[in-house]
């Protein structure tokens, strides 16, 4: 009988110490997934600063060759009234459907204060297309309007530079990209 009971000591004894060893494991396993959690948090952080940081400084140099947004009033208006002439030149269709909504100008990039690029949109546009303009005598002119590129002859025409728009479209719908152009990529 004594043996029976120093059998059944030692095996609980022994399955004492690998429950407490079990446990022990699960929970240095625990803390490690809580470690890896927190490191993934602090790596996405440091992620995200260097990003948003990246995006800074690319606006920055965008910002360097283009005034943004910097239309009075008067130049916003001006700028819609020649996209409505644009559009009664040269889509009478559009310009019927145009010129009784309320317009704005937004997204606005200027280059040298003769040229610029900006999207037209109204209230519940779901689709808003891009102008390409420029000043010819103190006034502006809206030369394309769309939301595909433009034809190249009118890039050429109007000497519109790669920092407003560096693509358009050959003759055979082929695309002429600028070397350093974003939009052939």
């Amino acid at each position: 009988m004594n043996k029976k009971i120093i059998i059944t000591i030692s095996t609980i004894l022994g399955l004492t110490v690998i429950a407490g060893g079990f446990l022990v494991l699960q929970k240095t396993r625990k803390q490690e997934m809580v470690n890896n959690q927190q490191k993934q948090k602090v790596e996405v952080v440091k992620n995200d600063e260097n990003e948003s940081k990246q995006k800074t400084e690319n606006q920055e140099k965008d910002n360097q060759n283009n005034q943004e947004n910097t239309l009075s009033k008067n130049e916003k208006e001006e700028i819609l009234t020649a996209f409505l002439n644009y559009l009664k030149e040269n889509d009478e269709d559009d310009f019927i459907f145009y010129k009784d909504k309320q317009l704005n100008i937004y997204s606005v990039n200027i280059y040298k204060d003769k040229y610029l690029y900006g999207s037209i949109s109204f209230k519940g546009s779901h689709s808003n297309p891009y102008i390409l303009a420029l000043k010819e005598k103190n006034r502006w002119i809206v030369v394309f309007w769309g939301q595909d590129h433009p034809s190249c002859k009118i890039i050429d025409k109007y000497n519109i530079p790669n920092e407003i728009y560096d693509a358009c479209f050959l003759n055979n719908f082929k695309l002429r990209c600028a070397p350093d152009s974003k939009r052939c990529s």
